[in-house]
């Protein structure tokens, strides 16, 4: 699967939020808190994907860091079992860090547009344009030009090259356990 993606950091959710609730053509589609556990692999990125209401997936992503919009190869794998994916991608590659954010979901055509509040980093803003058997790469890239210039247009947006695992390590927080409570953190 390959989606086209690119990445702000934001000052306030808040005003974005506003814009994109008062555009008929956006879409409101869910917020969720997750939690993604990412592990040591020698190629790309592999996390394992919590969400607050017990949905859980792996991802298995590669992708090049850069400030412009650029191509993103995934596979999803629906877990059922994520207690023991986690023990056992823990004990056999280790983990590298832990992400927790806040994410709400909209819709521009097939444009994702989600709104993040990431643990110890910040807001943010992630457009992914998916291409698929519907939108081929030509059109999911116009989409994508579209919102991405509306939105850097209004909001002054300066893109962020790096993913928010790569953020985390540079600013040398400890992320928290996988088994700490969500709770105990306080912000979900």
């Amino acid at each position: 699967m390959v989606n086209i993606e690119i990445k702000y950091q934001l000052n306030s959710l808040n005003e974005v939020r506003r814009y994109l609730s008062g555009d008929s053509r956006i879409q409101y589609r869910w917020k969720h808190r997750q939690e993604d556990v990412y592990f040591r692999v020698p190629r790309g990125r592999l996390k394992l994907r919590r969400y607050d209401n017990g949905k859980s997936e792996l991802i298995y992503y590669r992708r090049e860091d850069q400030e412009k919009p650029r191509d993103s190869q995934y596979h999803l794998l629906a877990l059922h079992q994520p207690d023991a994916a986690l023990t056992l991608f823990q004990q056999a590659l280790g983990v590298l860090a832990v992400v927790r954010k806040q994410r709400e979901l909209w819709m521009f055509r097939n444009v994702r547009i989600h709104l993040d509040w990431v643990e110890h980093l910040g807001e943010f803003l992630e457009l992914e344009s998916v291409v698929d058997e519907k939108t081929d790469h030509a059109t999911a890239s116009r989409n994508l030009e579209e919102i991405q210039k509306r939105l850097e247009t209004r909001f002054h947006l300066v893109p962020q090259p790096k993913g928010y695992l790569e953020l985390l390590l540079e600013r040398n927080s400890l992320p928290l356990s996988p088994h700490q409570s969500k709770e105990e953190n306080g912000q979900f």
